[in-house]
């Protein structure tokens, strides 16, 4: 298995869910980077083992993308809650996502 293969994103919500996973992963020998969202996650996941954990707020896409790509992850899962309020009351849109054409979807004539 190549080495980026043995590393697993974790984008964690809120609750218990995130840390099973990780568990479970590390239990696979998985090295797992957690991308934690400062509105959700238990501060305790900084304390449960994985290989880095990253505060990123809501609606940092760009942010993610960035991190994870740093740290060699090309696998991710997301665990736990996110709330609907905070969805909509506490995110801040990555604008930077919205203009840059690296993160553009295909229109639907490239299908």
């Amino acid at each position: 298995m190549a080495s980026h293969d043995k590393r697993l994103g974790l984008i964690a919500g809120n609750g218990r869910f995130p840390f099973l996973v990780l568990d479970a992963a590390r239990a696979q020998g998985l090295e797992v980077i957690v991308a934690a969202i400062e509105e959700e996650t238990f501060p305790e996941i900084e304390s449960h083992g994985a290989a880095a954990v990253h505060w990123l707020s809501l609606g940092e896409l760009s942010k993610l993308i960035e991190t994870f790509k740093r740290e060699g992850v090309h696998r991710a899962i997301m665990a736990g809650q996110v709330k609907h309020k905070q969805i909509f009351s506490s995110i801040r849109p990555d604008w930077r996502l919205a203009w840059n054409p690296q993160y553009r979807f295909p229109s639907r004539r490239d299908w």
